[in-house]
């Protein structure tokens, strides 16, 4: 409520009091606390000093009239010393050494984007957000860790198959190695009851060991396959985010100049195709990109400053160029002396010529 002329001095809704006298008291007490003090600290000890002596002695004028109680004499504040707390410990301690009513407090309007807004909603909106936001945090980590280890099982399940497959291998050769010294004609003429045996015995495990082969390698190309269509999902997902970030991308044509700039200047920093091939990633894209545009920038400035030193000086139209004296005299003697050349020359027109040639 702002003052009138019937009312002098508003009346705070909070605490009854006036505004005026709301803000008096709560200037008299940080004055007191020395939060105007001087950050000189010989000038900050000399304003301490004062407003001791002028707590502790009362004012010539403040004669108390007959009846009154003295003034209360009151004791210097010393001022906050070097790594103090803050005078207000948080919002709710303001408010209560403040002397204001929360809830009152909370209704008073706040601007947020041309809109006048209760406090409360705008700290109701940033609890919302602050949760959400925390919500979202602890999502993401959760999804991280969950792909973390299924990445981890992932490759337990890919290092297992592999040391089968290496084990059904050794299998094998060990299964040839024991069958390879034996003469079969020889042995199906001279034992063929023997030789049956032996064949049987060959094929069978040769069977087991081949058949646990093949299901090797058929998880194998099973776990391939789903890698790669991960890596497709994920390749999808990170060229989305790039477009996103780098709308211009979206026509083919500037696409691929950018990614012949970025192939060049890869290549320069010694990487090879595999390596580039192998990133993804649209952060990694986005830092090449720049790294390359900088590095092109860069080499064009250096290609027009050479320009420039290379190029003549310009004068300006219509502008007198200053010209060497001694050069003058040169071609005007050179030009006397072609002319008269071949006839009676005058003498004085060659000193003259070699004059000019002997000062240049």
């Amino acid at each position: 409520m702002q003052p009138t002329a019937s009312n002098p001095t508003a009346v705070n809704s909070f605490t009854g009091r006036s505004d005026d006298t709301v803000a008096a008291n709560h200037f008299e007490s940080l004055y007191e606390k020395g939060a105007f003090d001087s950050t000189d600290p010989k000038i900050a000890a000399e304003q301490q000093a004062e407003r001791a002596a002028q707590n502790t002695q009362p004012p010539a004028s403040a004669t108390p009239a007959v009846g009154e109680s003295p003034p209360e004499v009151k004791t210097a504040t010393a001022a906050p010393s070097e790594g103090e707390g803050p005078e207000y410990v948080n919002f709710d301690d303001y408010l209560q050494k403040a002397g204001l009513e929360r809830e009152s407090f909370l209704q008073l309007p706040v601007r947020v984007k041309d809109t006048d807004v209760p406090l409360a909603e705008v700290l109701k909106r940033a609890e919302a957000e602050f949760d959400v936001t925390s919500q979202s945090t602890a999502l993401a980590e959760k999804q991280k860790a969950f792909e973390t280890q299924q990445a981890q099982l992932s490759q337990q399940w890919q290092d297992k198959l592999k040391q089968a497959e290496t084990l059904g291998t050794i299998a094998y050769n060990e299964l040839v190695r024991e069958y390879q010294s034996i003469d079969w004609n020889s042995l199906s003429q001279t034992d063929p009851a023997r030789w049956a045996v032996l064949q049987t015995q060959y094929q069978q495990r040769n069977a087991a060991i081949q058949g646990q082969l093949q299901q090797i390698q058929a998880q194998q190309a099973e776990v391939a396959k789903q890698a790669q269509a991960k890596q497709a999902d994920v390749l999808k997902t990170e060229q989305q985010k790039l477009l996103q970030a780098l709308p211009e991308w979206r026509d083919e044509s500037k696409f691929k100049a950018a990614r012949d700039q970025m192939t060049a200047y890869s290549k320069k920093l010694g990487f090879s195709d595999e390596e580039l091939n192998s990133i993804f990633d649209h952060r990694y894209m986005r830092v090449l990109n720049d790294a390359a545009q900088w590095h092109a920038l860069q080499a064009s400035k250096a290609e027009a400053l050479k320009k420039v030193r290379a190029a003549p000086v310009a004068s300006n139209p219509g502008a007198r160029m200053a010209r060497d004296p001694n050069v003058t005299q040169l071609a005007q003697a050179k030009q006397q002396f072609m002319k008269t050349r071949g006839r009676n020359q005058d003498q004085s027109v060659q000193a003259n010529y070699f004059e000019q040639l002997a000062r240049s």
